[in-house]
């Protein structure tokens, strides 16, 4: 069993994405082809953690407390907004599963997603919302976020021990990790009956491409590894058991050096 703990330390913080996802294409830009991730990680600033931690704790902490309707990214929001691709794939979950809802949420910070989409997900049967994340915000969700549905693990494994989801969400995480084919070989093992991603980063060429994703200095001073995949290949690793029942744009629409899409598949 592979383990994630050293990967998701590589999941960048949900502020840097979400600034560049607002941002786009203004602010950012992708540079290179690298053969490794070293390489990449070599031509690379990195990013202040403890900063943009401090910033989106602050804003879930609202949502949590009722003070907002959600928070994304570190930025509150007071009107409720949803994800209907993502929320469509959670209902069909629970609709396969007599009205129970388990879901496994690799990347997903403090729970943004579930406080965003939880006034329509408590009568469905809501019964766990497992998020695996990096160690310090695990160890912040557990102190101040955790309770009997919504959960914080440091890896897949350590989800399983508690509970087996039906559903896997993976909102715009696969491309910062270094062996991203690796985490999709183990998600699809897991046999959910519903899988969704979105905000994934593919090619225009449709073949891996390693590059350096750059912040414009004056929104925030960072540069990173991040993957532009095959989408064949993304595919391919759950054609075997999963039908793409549905795809969907990325709101961060299309850019060089490639575009971003989310899919719904369901086991056969």
């Amino acid at each position: 069993m592979i383990s994630y703990r050293k990967m998701l330390g590589q999941i960048l913080p949900p502020l840097v994405v979400g600034l560049v996802r607002r941002l786009l294409p203004r602010a950012v830009k992708w540079v290179g082809d690298y053969p490794t991730w070293k390489d990449a990680e070599f031509c690379s600033s990195g990013y202040d953690t403890g900063v943009v931690f401090e910033c989106v704790l602050a804003g879930a902490r609202k949502a949590r407390d009722g003070l907002v309707a959600y928070e994304r990214d570190s930025v509150t929001f007071e009107e409720p907004e949803y994800v209907w691709p993502v929320l469509s794939g959670l209902l069909l979950a629970a609709a396969r599963n007599s009205g129970g809802l388990n879901v496994l949420d690799v990347g997903g910070g403090l729970g943004s997603l579930y406080y965003q989409h939880l006034p329509l997900l408590r009568g469905i049967g809501l019964k766990r919302w497992a998020v695996v994340e990096q160690p310090h915000v695990v160890e912040a969700g557990k102190r101040e976020f955790q309770d009997r549905v919504l959960r914080f693990h440091v890896d897949i494994p350590s989800c399983l021990a508690e509970s087996v989801p039906n559903a896997v969400l993976l909102s715009g995480v696969v491309q910062y990790l270094p062996e991203p084919y690796a985490l999709l070989a183990q998600v699809c093992d897991l046999g959910a009956d519903v899988i969704i991603h979105s905000r994934t980063a593919f090619s225009l060429k449709d073949k891996d491409r390693l590059t350096v994703q750059k912040v414009s200095p004056e929104i925030y001073q960072a540069s990173y590894p991040a993957w532009f995949l095959s989408r064949k290949r993304f595919y391919e690793i759950f054609e075997e058991r999963y039908e793409l029942l549905a795809s969907f744009p990325g709101c961060e629409g299309r850019y060089v050096p490639g575009f971003f899409e989310g899919g719904v598949l369901v086991r056969t």
